[in-house]
């Protein structure tokens, strides 16, 4: 709930510096804490998914940079 609550504040300023602005890209992670907040914040979200490396140095989910510039 207290992460929640800083990145809801952190939503409300960013919202009060950018009056206009009312999207998010949101490189989606199993967090719902930044969504709620982004939600509380009165933000419309836009997720990406992540999408799974295919470096042999990197395991696992990584942001998918081309689908989140896509979206942006």
């Amino acid at each position: 709930m207290a992460i929640t609550l800083v990145l809801l504040a952190v939503m409300k300023r960013q919202r009060a510096a950018h009056p206009n602005a009312k999207y998010v890209v949101w490189s989606r992670i199993d967090q719902k804490s930044c969504l709620k907040a982004m939600q509380l914040a009165g933000l419309e979200v836009v997720s990406v998914d992540q999408k799974q490396s295919d470096s042999e140095t990197e395991q696992g989910l990584v942001t998918d940079v081309d689908a989140t510039r896509e979206k942006a």
